[in-house]
């Protein structure tokens, strides 16, 4: 009978055990579950906040370039309501119009404010004439040859270092340039061209280029329709731009990498392609970063700058830009994976320490029992008595 009962009571000790086991996993795998929800919902916030100030800053940029644009276009309209009203503009007035504006501290980045007259072929060897008569004995326009239009930079301030090199020149005679100065005149609008090499260019530090056109017309002629607008045709006012300058002017310091987490790149139309690129805030990446850089947050925009469609893509970098920082999340999966180990050992020890006092509460249970079944089948009288024999 006792080896039988000794036999009960291991078994159900065994299967205690069992239990108390799987009550304490149970604990620590809610714990664990709870702590993954929570972390992923901390990394969500964090992901959210993160895309939000990257998209903040992005429109930032963004609104930048448009508004300086727009200025520049303002700035043109009124060198060819100026150039339309007096019906010709010597060079020093074109200069002191210039110098009015304070271009280099209102809108820094811009290479040249200029105008380029349009000269039928008719009328060259008099152009040419008067221009070499005025203190340029070896002015041209270029490149040479034989057309029925032709076009020369004039005026084009300030009228020194790389844009001595841009005086005669024959903007027609190429076509991105022709395009532009082409939709300005038939539309009545700025015109902003394509991708071009500036001829101001040298063999060092060659920038992608490119030039914004407003029509100037012949005053008191109609502009209703396309033919009008053609015949009254006299030149463009005019401003290059070399793209690292200007942006330079526009976004100030925040083109070097020591300074932003997002790099810009510009691109002409919609291409997004290496050939098309305008303009790239930081130098161009290994081939390594190339592949690391998809992971990273990125955004694509489309704008319209007078006329020509701009691809502006930004993409978060610099020094801090690898990885978003998690720290936030990891701290909660952290300490809540803590805590979950905590609750399961605490709520071990206190299972076995409850089936611990089980136990005890059995085994005296089953030792009176056992002395009870004892007097009770006894023959004999059984006295209890103290230590004094009472």
């Amino acid at each position: 009978m006792m080896q039988m009962l000794g036999a009960g009571v291991k078994v159900g000790s065994t299967a205690s055990k069992a239990w108390r086991f799987w009550t304490a996993g149970a604990v620590l795998l809610a714990g664990l579950l709870a702590t993954g929800l929570v972390a992923r919902s901390t990394k969500y916030a964090v992901d959210k906040g993160e895309k939000e100030d990257f998209n903040f800053a992005c429109g930032e940029i963004r609104s930048k370039i448009v508004e300086r644009f727009r200025a520049h276009e303002q700035i043109l309209r009124s060198a060819s309501a100026f150039l339309a009203h007096s019906g010709g503009v010597s060079r020093q007035e074109w200069r002191f119009f210039t110098e009015k504006q304070q271009l280099e501290t209102q809108l820094p980045g811009i290479q040249g404010f200029g105008f380029s007259l349009l000269i039928p072929r008719s009328q060259l060897a008099q152009h040419l004439q008067e221009i070499r008569a005025g203190g340029f004995p070896d002015y041209d326009v270029l490149p040479k040859g034989d057309r029925e239009w032709y076009s020369s930079i004039v005026y084009l301030e300030p009228f020194t270092n790389r844009n001595l090199r841009a005086f005669g020149y024959d903007m027609l005679s190429e076509p991105v340039r022709r395009e532009a100065m082409e939709r300005a005149r038939d539309e009545n609008t700025a015109a902003l061209s394509g991708k071009v090499t500036l001829v101001q260019e040298t063999a060092q530090e060659v920038q992608a280029g490119t030039l914004m056109y407003v029509p100037v017309y012949r005053r008191d002629l109609p502009l209703e329709t396309v033919p009008q607008r053609r015949a009254a045709i006299r030149g463009w006012a005019y401003s290059p731009y070399r793209m690292d300058d200007l942006l330079g002017g526009i976004l100030g310091n925040w083109g070097q990498p020591s300074q932003n987490r997002i790099r810009l790149e510009i691109f002409d139309g919609d291409q997004v392609v290496k050939q098309t690129r305008l303009y790239d805030s930081q130098a161009a990446p290994s081939e390594q970063t190339d592949l690391a850089i998809d992971a990273l947050p990125r955004s694509q925009s489309r704008i319209v700058l007078a006329g020509r469609p701009w691809t502006l893509c930004f993409t978060r970098t610099g020094s801090q830009a690898g990885p978003v920082d998690y720290s936030k999340a990891w701290l909660v999966g952290f300490g809540g994976g803590s805590l979950s180990l905590f609750l399961g050992a605490l709520t071990l020890r206190l299972l076995n320490a409850l089936g611990q006092a089980r136990q005890l509460a059995l085994e005296l249970k089953q030792s009176a029992e056992h002395y009870r079944t004892m007097l009770d089948g006894s023959p004999h009288a059984v006295f209890l008595t103290d230590e004094g024999g009472r």
